[in-house]
């Protein structure tokens, strides 16, 4: 009986990291890109949100 258990919890994990799987691979690429921004010398001004126009 336990075997059909573990089979649910993989199935049940498998559909939700197919449906929040690009949600999460965007925060862990925030996360990576915050620590290493963070690593930088404090000679370095980091702006956020900011738009530069194009011409």
């Amino acid at each position: 009986m336990s075997i059909y258990v573990v089979l649910f919890i993989i199935i049940i994990v498998d559909i939700l990291l197919a449906h929040f799987y690009s949600k999460l691979r965007g925060l862990v690429g925030e996360f990576y890109i915050k620590r290493e921004l963070k690593s930088l010398p404090k000679d370095y001004i980091v702006f956020n949100n900011i738009m530069i126009k194009d011409e």
